[in-house]
């Protein structure tokens, strides 16, 4: 008699505290969790912030897991978390995408937050890296906010730039490259302007043995010459000269 009492008393709560439904699978196939209304196939809804926990249960260096898209049955893409490192269960985010014959990887943000493109190593807070590419074009870039941070191609012994808050842009060669020049080229044979490790500037040549050097004929008005800075006798090209 005791268990019949416990029973009706139970069924007595829920007819005055209805229970209030949260999740809703619709007719159209929209699922809601949280929600009876579900705008689109699976929706997530919460007071708060919502989230989905995507959980693997081997604690080894392997993908935890991911979000995966599909096409007519082939698959077009893939978001996937990866533990990269024992220490601390690192892990890095990669995002796949698909090209004509398979899924690659195209871009990671890695355990440190660095941004790969290209490349599964990034070396810095972004880094991009084209092997697609032939010899001389790939392209590798690594950028930064401080004042000694730099836009390097060519990866780390490459050619570099760098600018500053204060208003300055700095082109430089890599010391750590076989190659210490700066040049500029206009599309054809033979250089513009070159600029060598030693500060000499050469005009139509790779390789300038004074602080300028012209390999060319030079049209000026006038140049003024001097050994001495309080000493600038001015020399003038006249027709008569």
């Amino acid at each position: 008699m005791y268990k019949y009492y416990i029973i009706f008393s139970l069924s007595l709560l829920a007819i005055s505290h209805p229970i209030k439904a949260q999740n809703k699978l619709e007719a159209t196939g929209h699922a809601g969790i949280g929600t009876t209304s579900p705008r689109e196939k699976l929706e997530v809804a919460n007071s708060g912030a919502a989230y989905i926990l995507i959980s693997n249960s081997n604690d080894v260096l392997a993908p935890a897991g991911g979000i995966r898209f599909d096409m007519a049955g082939t698959e077009t893409g893939r978001i996937e978390s990866e533990r990269v490192a024992a220490a601390g269960r690192a892990s890095a985010l990669k995002f796949n995408v698909r090209s004509e014959t398979s899924l690659k990887e195209g871009m990671r943000i890695d355990q440190n937050g660095m941004v790969g493109i290209g490349t599964t190593v990034p070396e810095a807070g972004l880094h991009v890296s084209s092997v697609s590419l032939t010899t001389g074009i790939r392209l590798a870039a690594v950028l930064g906010n401080s004042w000694d941070d730099w836009t390097a191609f060519g990866g780390t012994t490459g050619g570099r730039i760098r600018g500053s808050n204060e208003g300055y842009l700095v082109l430089e060669s890599n010391k750590n490259g076989s190659n210490n020049m700066i040049g500029l080229n206009l599309g054809s044979p033979g250089n513009v302007l070159m600029v060598t490790g030693g500060g000499n500037v050469g005009i139509g040549t790779a390789k300038p043995k004074e602080k300028l050097t012209v390999d060319g004929k030079i049209l000026a008005k006038s140049i003024r010459v001097s050994l001495k800075p309080e000493d600038w006798p001015d020399y003038v090209f006249a027709a008569t000269f």
